[in-house]
């Protein structure tokens, strides 16, 4: 039987067969083309975000070999990672920022348990006291170890040492974040919804009033940044990021991998970290599949007291971490695979007391909190 076409308003035979050969090259070739355009594209956003995500004068955890990393035994099971927010703005306490290289004022220390799909985050206080031992450029606070440690060539590597020798934690990878990137990264989805739990204010009368409301970047800085307003100061502050944190997860984990993919650039810009791009995309497809009530965000114990320096210089207000009950929550949620570790082992200072009295955070699971 023949095959038809129409053609001049009637239908028309057509005694020839089609050429299944050439279709079939046909097919081909446009599955070829289609492959070849699939990598090349691929290898485009590889160069690009490579390109984006640098690590400038940080330098890199991967490839130092003094510090304490996971055991060969647990990778794969457990990675073990090192967030920062970098603060560069002299606040009204005229604080010193090392000729620009700012401060780690927010430090999370974060153990994703990659075999159970579960995350742990320890928020350790930025005002946390590491002894005069440590050269922080005249402060003993840990905040400033990253910019005034030995280590010009790898700053990142000064706080990792620090964590690694006084919580004996191991750290195989860094991140750090502008601190004024949180607008622009907020902004980029359009705003986040957030409980927020009390209302905020400043010393100027400006308040947000408590509730599940949408907020821009510029309204989560201003939250981020009240602590006069608490009387545990910057710790009461880190109970409320909780919040925060929460919120940004939700709407991270609802976010399509393909629309994250698309805003990254417009917030690349401002991240450091010696992941590369093939371990960024492994891991992301793993934090995809997270629930929020198997991400746990907790302080470190303790409470605040004043610090006589023995050189002299005037007294600074700290935070003193209780070991003791540092030793117990470490081992209960950030060693998923290691052996637990004494306090005695701990090698955060031990003998200041705590005239302010102290807290020891239970923590919360991020599915309980109403983002």
């Amino acid at each position: 039987m023949g095959h038809y076409y129409f053609k001049a308003g009637r239908w028309m035979e057509n005694q020839k067969k089609p050429n299944t050969k050439k279709i079939l090259l046909i097919i081909g070739a446009i599955v070829l083309a289609v492959v070849i355009l699939v990598g090349a594209a691929y290898g485009f956003y590889y160069k690009y975000y490579a390109s984006r995500i640098t690590e400038g004068d940080i330098g890199t955890i991967k490839d130092d070999s003094e510090v304490m990393k996971t055991p060969d035994a647990y990778k794969g099971d457990v990675l073990n990672i090192l967030i920062c927010g970098i603060d560069y703005d002299v606040d009204d306490e005229g604080r010193d920022y090392s000729n620009g290289l700012g401060m780690t004022d927010v430090i999370l220390y974060v153990t994703f348990d990659l075999k159970q799909n579960q995350v742990s985050v320890l928020q350790i206080p930025r005002d946390s006291f590491v002894g005069e031992e440590v050269l922080t450029g005249g402060t003993c606070k840990i905040n400033a170890v990253f910019s005034n440690g030995d280590n010009k060539s790898s700053r990142i590597s000064n706080l990792a040492k620090v964590i690694n020798d006084q919580y004996q934690l191991p750290i195989d990878r860094y991140v750090t974040i502008d601190m004024k990137a949180f607008r622009t990264i907020i902004d980029t989805f359009g705003g986040i919804e957030m409980n927020i739990p009390w209302d905020i204010y400043d010393d100027y009368g400006n308040v947000i009033e408590a509730g599940t409301k949408k907020i821009d970047g510029a309204t989560a800085e201003f939250i981020l940044r009240q602590r006069h307003m608490y009387n545990t100061g910057d710790y009461g502050r880190l109970e409320l990021q909780q919040y925060f944190y929460s919120a940004l997860l939700r709407t991270l984990l609802d976010c399509p991998l393909m629309d994250l993919v698309k805003v990254a650039p417009h917030w690349l810009t401002y991240i450091n970290t010696d992941f590369d791009v093939s371990e960024l995309m492994s891991l992301a497809v793993n934090f995809k599949n997270l629930d929020m009530s198997n991400i746990y965000v907790v302080r470190s114990p303790g409470g605040g007291c004043d610090y006589y320096p023995s050189t002299g210089k005037a007294k600074q207000s700290v935070f003193n971490v209780n070991a003791e009950n540092l030793a117990i929550l470490l081992n209960e949620h950030f060693r998923p695979y290691s052996e637990d570790v004494s306090v005695d082992e701990l090698n955060a200072p031990k003998d200041l007391e705590y005239p302010l009295g102290q807290t020891n955070d239970p923590g919360r699971y991020m599915g309980e909190v109403n983002g």
